[in-house]
């Protein structure tokens, strides 16, 4: 798993300096690297080999662990489950589809992070609201949610599993739902780009909000507090 981590850190390393590294993601990048970390417990959600350690600002974590579906790779998370297959259930409260899910549920409860980190993972999450309630349902009190959005991406690999976008007033209300009480939102914008996107919308005869930069926002970066 360590060269896994290191060939990922690598690939990173040397996307960024041919250029071949989103716009999107430099942004997301950026955002990261203005987040000072300093708690007790942190979870990330789908970290595969590319953590968020290396990415933030600082970093001073006494307990650290990630969660992955591990459906694309072998990546050995603390907790292996697909947040797609979980529910509330007023009998039983949060379930998974498969007998084991439920004793991993049971830990990542019992972790409780005072932190969670769910990043470029939304795409591919086709129950939010119920995913975002599983989120502030677990954390510790007081604990605050790091998350990303994509509102324009083309679908990418795993396309089998890519499966939603989403507008910023969409993701108000998902938070306002699953119970968060305060959230900062950065838009991710078009950037030179952005002439061919306005012109594509024009030719394709889409009608696009006047007036707002809502239709040149490509995703948004998410601090929300429980």
């Amino acid at each position: 798993m360590k060269f896994q981590i290191i060939k990922t850190h690598l690939k990173n390393k040397i996307f960024n300096l041919i250029g071949k590294t989103s716009l999107s993601r430099i942004q997301l990048n950026r955002w990261l690297k203005s987040v000072d970390i300093k708690t007790d417990k942190v979870l990330e959600v789908g970290p595969s080999f590319n953590p968020v350690i290396n990415k933030v600002r600082s970093w001073k974590v006494n307990r650290y662990k990630t969660l992955d579906n591990n459906l694309e790779a072998d990546c050995n998370p603390n907790f292996s489950l697909d947040l797609n297959h979980i529910r509330f259930s007023d009998k039983y409260g949060w379930i998974g589809k498969r007998k084991k899910d439920n004793r991993v549920i049971k830990e990542v409860f019992k972790f409780s992070p005072n932190i969670i980190f769910c990043l470029e993972v939304m795409e591919y999450i086709y129950k939010p609201n119920e995913v975002l309630a599983f989120f502030h349902d677990f954390l510790s009190k007081d604990g605050t949610l790091y998350i990303s959005f994509h509102s324009i991406y083309p679908v990418h690999e795993p396309y089998k599993y890519d499966s939603l976008r989403y507008t910023k007033w969409g993701v108000i209300n998902l938070l306002k739902d699953s119970g968060f009480s305060k959230w900062e939102i950065e838009p991710r914008t078009v950037t030179v780009g952005k002439s061919e996107l306005l012109s594509f919308y024009k030719k394709e005869k889409m009608r696009a909000l006047k007036n707002s930069d809502l239709i040149i926002e490509t995703g948004y970066l998410v601090k929300a507090e429980k």
